[in-house]
């Protein structure tokens, strides 16, 4: 209950700062905070991958993550930012919990869900065009809204899953979360992607 209210109470400073017009130093320190962890995660990219990879990379993320802020919104749920996470990708965070795991399980997909029409375009470009680029960033979406939904936390896939198992006996989970822990490694040893193993670890304890 106490939690309750401190949030309450936030939510409505929130408000009160919507109607006063103060948003705009929000919106100011939430677009510096994603340009300086823009910049770090670019830089790591660049070291991994290359200019043009790096710069596809970062615009598929912000798309990404726009979907997050647009289902966050729709939920009535305030937006602290986007950050960039260097050598891993980016988040969406919401300054306030979510009120159900339904409401988890729809922001969660929308990252993904976003990114489906971003693809689905690039797709009907690339076919219409001989531009590699085109054609290598339409690859680079697929792959990186595919990796995002392996139902594995805490990518979205696992928001999801989990969301989708929270009616049932936590044991069921756990045994659930267990198997798509082993596979995701698998798959991640079979790639030899040593970023998604180190997820992989540091997801394990939850």
């Amino acid at each position: 209950m106490p939690l309750a209210a401190v949030q309450n109470s936030l939510r409505i400073k929130r408000n009160a700062e919507l109607r006063a017009g103060l948003v705009q130093n929000d919106l100011s320190r939430q677009t510096k905070n994603a340009a300086i962890t823009g910049c770090l995660t670019f830089a790591s990219f660049f070291a991994m991958f290359g200019p043009s990879v790096a710069a596809m990379l970062i615009v598929l993320i912000l798309i990404h993550e726009i979907g997050h802020v647009i289902a966050m919104r729709w939920a009535g749920i305030p937006v602290k930012g986007i950050y960039f996470v260097p050598f891993f990708g980016g988040v969406a965070i919401g300054a306030d919990r979510y009120r159900s795991e339904m409401e988890r399980g729809i922001v969660a997909f929308m990252g993904p869900g976003f990114s489906i029409g971003t693809t689905a375009v690039l797709a009907g470009l690339a076919a219409q065009s001989n531009d590699p680029s085109i054609r290598e960033l339409t690859i680079l979406s697929a792959l990186l809204n595919g990796f995002n939904l392996l139902p594995i936390r805490p990518l979205d896939g696992g928001q999801i899953m989990q969301s989708l198992l929270s009616r049932v006996r936590p044991e069921i989970a756990r045994v659930f979360h267990t198997i798509a822990l082993i596979l995701g490694g698998a798959i991640a040893l079979y790639l030899g992607s040593p970023v998604m193993l180190m997820v992989l670890l540091l997801a394990a304890p939850s």
